[in-house]
């Protein structure tokens, strides 16, 4: 590589590089992802174990074993290279390597034909570089030059900063995913300006709290948005005295009746009110010099969506994100000297709000790689419809939609004639236990030969077609737990690799990434950017010495990219940490002996109750069973009443697929007079009301459970932690009631609320499996 001296910087544009420097650096990133003896093996530090703890892991090639000291072993990871240490310096080399590539892009709306177009436009690295100076330039020219800021700043030099970090001030992004979010995001980098984000689901008093809390002057948002903002300025305004700007992503038309009463409306409230073309523009005419972030510098506040109480703000660094970016490289990497001909392409699907979607789209970015964006504030209602637009390389979702792929699959599947769809979907799980592949098995599978080869080719593509999978090389899952079962059956239906993580907002996403395992199910061994140890978890029965000799305990994790604390909070943040230094998950983890030392989540500790018995129950443990035994449960929430001794739950249907799977053949129709005439709707009410009919259902998908636990020879649910009732529907749990989280995970103690009455009728009911009742 190249001397850091000898890349040229340049106050207004940014660092420049030589022929002869690119090809060092293409030729670098060339080497990742590394081998994967170093990534995907994990190894215990020698003499790191003491009481109530395990030995602390770490990949195998940082782990020297006859090094007797644990202190003195090989440094973590934190910087892929010595000079890329921030966010804005991995733009900054992208944009050298790949300047006319496509950088970001989305589906343009078609005003003759009233609909998206069904292909991406997109802007390159070099558009992209110059706007974001741009932007910043005006970003910083309209903020400095506001009175009000100007006056906060005089009577209070330090108003809009924090003790720990150096910034002027923090910005405020509130929309859905687009290129303008993206785009606002890199001019901050440039300039030095942490940001925060606020989302529809953190209601009118946590989004008045956060932006208190960060002092925010200013706030990015889709038009859509801007009236939520001068509302909640409208009733805190002693509280929101700080914010001062309001900036629409969307172009304002100031001759239009409704924009013009917006703009009337924030002048009164003493509030700017721009567009983004503006704010370019003004910055346009009054460039400023480039002021990089730092490494020590904070890149983001990011409020956690929680499942309870008032968000924590994790402060992630430049460096938490810089070590980020180098679990992506090391674990992941991309095939650079392939772009010119087939640049990878990926879909920004999940919220930017939240720190998963912002590692991965980030990597993305610094790889060379191009982001195309959802064609609707609501992603996934056109999600097929955008994956088939982009053709992407590869997809990070969440398991609910991975789970909706599998069962729409099947469906499409079922809806062959009965004796080809047995022979693909038997085909299918002989790819899944490598019995048949591609090439062979058209010669070895007896059933299959019987079907035209031609059409069996037919059925794969269509199932490649029908969801937008034509260059899928992986997909990326996390978040919550996925079943192994999903996962095989999708790598084998699509032909693709599947890598499971596991991290948090805490960990700066990612902080483990799978390989393609055969037998899915661990999220690896951690990054070169992090080590990890399991605490002893007495009371619910988990030891670091098990008697199977697979360690168990709480997860603990340290390293680089760790984040330091909680903004404004050091008390929580004292409480998070122990005494040296690692952090507390609050998740089960276990670690495999005999597959590589690899890790496996198991239980998490916050989401426990009692039964009237006192077992122990953990409900993310049972839903993730129940949605992997049966694909035609789409949503699961599992409820337990403490002087009860039997659970029950609400379940999320995929109709369609359960007509096709239950209805005829277990359920007795003949005591349902015009059953055909009932829609959807109709006939999941029917069930609920009728427990002859809710009964076998029930049955049917605890007979699934214990057929799964037989192929997999374990037994995935006790009998105490089996539904003994369920109320059935359709999409029961939503983000717009704050069911659950943006990124899906079930927030428990509003569902308690929302399902009072449902949870009172479900045991007024009582068991409809247990005979004796």
């Amino acid at each position: 590589m190249a001397k850091l001296t000898d890349y040229s910087f340049d106050q207004f544009s940014g660092y420049t590089l030589s022929p002869s420097e690119k090809k060092s650096f293409l030729d670098f990133y060339s080497m990742f992802p590394l081998p994967t003896d170093q990534i995907d093996y994990g190894e215990a530090i020698p003499n790191s174990q003491r009481q109530n703890y395990s030995k602390i892991y770490r990949p195998k090639s940082l782990v020297n074993l006859d090094i007797s000291n644990p202190n003195d072993q090989p440094n973590l990871l934190t910087y892929l290279h010595p000079f890329l240490d921030t966010y804005f310096k991995f733009f900054e080399i992208a944009s050298n390597l790949w300047p006319n590539h496509n950088c970001l892009g989305e589906r343009l709306f078609n005003q003759q034909l009233n609909s998206h177009n069904d292909y991406y436009t997109f802007q390159t690295f070099d558009q992209i570089k110059q706007r974001r100076n741009n932007l910043g330039s005006g970003i910083l020219k309209i903020v400095r030059n506001n009175k009000n800021y100007q006056n906060f700043i005089k009577n209070d030099p330090n108003i809009y900063s924090h003790s720990d970090f150096n910034y002027e001030f923090i910005l405020t992004l509130y929309s859905s995913n687009r290129i303008e979010w993206a785009l606002t995001d890199l001019a901050c980098q440039a300039y030095s300006l942490p940001n925060t984000t606020l989302y529809d689901t953190l209601g009118s008093e946590t989004s008045n709290y956060i932006l208190n809390l960060t002092r925010s002057p200013i706030v990015f948002c889709s038009r859509q948005n801007i009236l939520k903002i001068l509302q909640l300025k409208q009733i805190h305004e002693h509280d929101l005295k700080n914010l001062l700007i309001i900036v629409s992503f969307d172009a304002l038309n100031h001759n239009n009746a409704e924009d013009q009463s917006l703009k009337e409306l924030a002048e009164s409230l003493n509030l700017q009110l721009y567009d983004l073309v503006e704010v370019e523009n003004i910055g346009k005419a009054n460039p400023l010099p480039l002021i990089p972030s730092k490494p020590n510098d904070l890149y983001t506040i990011s409020f956690t969506s929680g499942t309870t109480g008032v968000p924590k703000g994790v402060e992630i660094t430049q460096r938490n994100l810089s070590a980020g970016l180098t679990l992506g490289f090391t674990q992941i990497g991309k095939p650079t000297k392939h772009y010119t001909k087939n640049q990878p392409r990926t879909l920004a699907f999940l919220p930017l709000a939240h720190i998963f979607e912002r590692q991965f789209a980030a990597f993305e970015l610094v790889s060379g790689g191009a982001i195309g964006f959802p064609s609707s504030t609501n992603p996934i209602l056109r999600l097929i419809e955008d994956l088939k637009a982009l053709r992407p390389f590869s997809l990070t979702a969440v398991p609910r939609v991975f789970t909706k792929i599998e069962s729409s699959i099947k469906l499409l599947i079922d809806n062959l004639p009965d004796s080809q769809a047995k022979v693909i979907e038997n085909y299918i799980l002989d790819i899944n236990e490598g019995q048949s592949g591609s090439g062979s098995s058209y010669d070895t599978n007896e059933e299959l030969s019987l079907i035209n080869k031609d059409y069996v080719d037919s059925i794969f593509q269509k199932i490649h077609d029908e969801f937008g999978f034509h260059n899928i090389q992986f997909c990326v899952t996390g978040s919550a737990p996925i079943a192994s079962e999903t996962v095989k059956f999708l790598k084998a239906a699509f032909k693709i690799g599947f890598r499971q993580g596991y991290g948090l907002t805490e960990s700066m996403a990612a902080a483990t990434i799978s390989k393609d395992e055969r037998n899915p199910g661990s999220c690896g061994v951690g990054g070169l950017t992090v080590e990890f140890r399991l605490r002893d978890v007495s009371d619910m029965n988990y030891s670091i010495n098990d008697s199977d000799g697979i360690p168990k305990g709480e997860l603990m994790l340290r390293g680089p990219q760790i984040f330091l604390g909680y903004f404004k909070n050091k008390k929580i943040t004292l409480e998070s940490f122990d005494e040296d230094g690692f952090f507390h998950t609050g998740d089960i983890c276990k670690i495999d002996p005999n597959n590589g030392n690899r890790l496996y989540i198991i239980d998490r500790i916050k989401n426990l109750f009692k039964l009237s018995q006192g077992e122990y129950i953990s409900p993310e443990k049972i839903e993730t069973v129940y949605l992997s035994s049966c694909p035609i449960i789409q949503q699961a929430f599992v409820y337990g009443n403490s002087i009860k001794n039997y659970l029950i739950g609400v379940f999320g249907f995929d109709v369609e697929n359960f007509k096709k799977s239950i209805l005829n053949k277990h359920i007795d129709l003949s005591i349902v007079n015009n059953f055909e005439n009932k829609d959807n709707e109709q006939l999941i009410e029917l069930i609920n009301e009728n427990v002859l009919l809710k009964k076998p259902v029930i049955l049917y998908l605890n007979n699934q459970v214990e057929e799964l636990s037989r192929q997999l020879n374990k037994r995935l649910l006790q009998n105490f932690e089996k539904i003994h009732n369920i109320e059935f529907a359709i999409n029961p749990l939503t983000i717009e009631d704050n069911l659950v989280t943006p990124t899906l995970k079930v927030r428990r103690s509003n569902c308690n609320a929302f399902f009072k009455d449902t949870i009172d009728k479900l045991y007024n009911e009582g068991s409809l499996i247990d005979d004796n009742k």
